[in-house]
């Protein structure tokens, strides 16, 4: 018969494990969570940061880029522009809802609408941030082939019913130089464009973490 054989714990093994070995790894494990939630947030942080960069660089961009041509259409009799608490500007445009031209019987062109573009908020009330709006609003009754005056149209009023269209997020400045302060600083555009030329600058800036900043500056010359 085969004998059996009882194996002897030793006396550490019998004791267990004492409550400064589990405080000591508790704290360890404490000390890995703490950091590990570090590296979450600055990835997350850093995310959205590289995401409002973007967006500040593509608004300037695109915005400039989508006034300057709609600018290129209008006329200066057309115009209207605000600096202040209601920065922006009106102008007409020669075309309609489809974004097509329309003559007249004699081939002139019909202006169609007017357009406005301004410094506005987007977002919930606690992560509000400023923005390029465009509104647009078309004329009722024959659509006239003199370039109309804007009337009573201001950027604080303009439209009230009509859908807002976010153009640039983050743009926190919108400077208008109109042709006559343009061309006081610079004869050769009187001269070259007949007084027609308009300096648009915009500014976009985020406050996310590290804040950033990004400014682009146009000139565009109007319609005769």
């Amino acid at each position: 018969m085969r004998p059996y054989s009882f194996a002897r714990s030793s006396p550490r093994a019998a004791r267990g494990t004492t409550l400064v070995e589990l405080s000591i790894v508790s704290g360890l494990l404490l000390i890995i969570s703490l950091a590990m939630a570090m590296v979450v947030r600055n990835a997350v942080d850093f995310y959205h940061s590289t995401n409002a960069t973007l967006d500040a660089q593509q608004g300037v961009l695109f915005g400039i880029s989508r006034l300057s041509q709609e600018l290129a259409e209008s006329h200066r009799d057309t115009l209207l522009v605000q600096q202040g608490a209601d920065t922006g500007i009106i102008f007409a445009s020669p075309r309609g809802e489809d974004d097509n031209y329309e003559f007249d019987s004699f081939g002139r062109l019909r202006w169609q609408k007017f357009i406005c573009y301004y410094l506005g908020k987007v977002g919930e009330p606690e992560r509000e941030i400023s923005a390029l709006m465009r509104k647009s609003e078309m004329l009722t009754g024959s659509p006239p082939v003199r370039p109309p005056d804007p009337g009573g149209r201001t950027v604080g009023t303009f439209a009230p019913g009509a859908p807002t269209r976010v153009v640039g997020r983050y743009v926190t400045g919108f400077e208008i130089k109109t042709a006559q302060e343009v061309t006081a600083e610079d004869e050769k555009l009187d001269n070259a464009f007949g007084n027609r030329v308009l300096q648009i600058k915009l500014t976009a800036t985020t406050d996310y973490r590290n804040s950033f900043s990004v400014e682009s500056e146009t000139s565009v010359v109007l319609r005769n």
